[in-house]
């Protein structure tokens, strides 16, 4: 089903109207509808949305774990898409927040299987209330945080302010459940 872009280009622009090319067909059944109908490989959370920051006022306290840096990350890029400065907060059992950590700094969330997220897997869950930016290792923690920031829509091209599209927004809900492994030994 692989197409290159030009040929499909091409194929597409002097193509005269009347039935449709099987080059076409097999490009619409093969490619573009199982990508829509998948929803992109995305999969909804079954836990309702959590407000993060509503009216430009966090609403959760971000929950730190062991690894500093990601977290520090995360406070500073939410800071600068609401305006408003989040606060950083010990985990305990029953904090309800954005917890950003490795899957042994929050024993009591019994979250599933991470020891199979290797080094740099992401996990990224909404339940109860909470955000989970979960890695097996530090680096998956950072992982965790720069996959979690892509989905508010910050982008970095290249090294440097100007190089970076941080939206600005005043409120940040959703639901996520994302599992994610790279395909190969390092990203």
């Amino acid at each position: 089903v692989f197409m290159p872009f030009g040929r499909l280009r091409a194929m597409l622009s002097h193509h005269s109207p009347g039935p449709a090319s099987p080059c076409v067909i097999r490009f619409i059944l093969g490619i573009l509808f199982p990508a829509v109908v998948s929803g992109y490989g995305l999969r909804a959370s079954e836990d309702a949305a959590v407000v993060i920051a509503q009216d430009g006022v966090p609403r959760l306290p971000i929950v730190r774990g062991s690894v500093e840096a990601p977290v520090a990350e995360l406070r500073t890029y939410l800071a600068r898409i609401v305006g408003a400065a989040f606060s950083v907060v010990d985990a305990t059992p029953s904090t309800v927040g954005l917890y950003v950590g490795i899957n042994s700094d929050f024993p009591w969330l019994a979250l599933a299987d991470t020891v199979t997220l290797g080094t740099e897997g992401v996990l990224l869950q909404t339940r109860s209330g909470s955000v989970y930016l979960i890695g097996h290792r530090p680096l998956g923690v950072q992982h965790a945080v720069t996959t979690f920031l892509q989905r508010l829509g910050c982008r970095s091209f290249f090294p440097g302010d100007v190089w970076e599209c941080i939206p600005q927004r005043t409120t940040i809900a959703g639901s996520w459940n994302e599992r994610r492994q790279p395909s190969f030994v390092t990203q």
